[in-house]
C-alpha cells in the first residue's frame, strides 16, 4: 500500500487575540501594554500529515495603553504630558510559518 504523496492547498480563516499587560518598573521609567485582534485569511501550502506552510494576511486591531509617561517631564516643569493611548486598525497585516502533523 503506497501512502497519497500528493500535496494539498487549502483556504482557511484564523481568528487571533491576546495582550500584554502594562507594567510599572521602578523609578520613573514609562510603561506601555497592549490588546489586539488578528482576522486573517489564510493560505496552507503542503501535505495535510505531513509538512505544510501557512501564509495568513488581513486587518488588526490594537489598542496601546501607557502609564507613567508624566514622569519623564520632572515634577517642576511647566510641561505636561499625558499617558497617551492609541486605538485603530491596521491593514495589512500577515503572519508565516510552517507545520508538521505526525500521522
Amino acid at each position: 500500500m503506497t501512502a497519497n504523496r500528493h500535496s494539498h492547498v487549502g483556504l482557511f480563516f484564523d481568528l487571533q487575540g491576546g495582550f500584554a499587560a502594562r507594567e510599572t518598573f521602578k523609578g520613573d521609567v514609562p510603561a506601555f501594554g497592549y490588546d489586539y485582534l488578528n482576522t486573517y485569511l489564510g493560505l496552507r501550502l503542503g501535505k495535510a500529515s505531513g509538512f505544510h506552510w501557512n501564509v495568513e494576511v488581513g486587518p488588526t486591531y490594537m489598542h496601546v495603553n501607557t502609564s507613567n509617561f508624566a514622569s519623564i517631564t520632572g515634577a517642576n516643569s511647566s510641561l505636561t504630558l499625558g499617558n497617551p493611548t492609541v486605538n485603530g486598525w491596521i491593514f495589512p497585516t500577515f503572519e508565516t510559518g510552517f507545520g508538521v502533523v505526525f500521522p
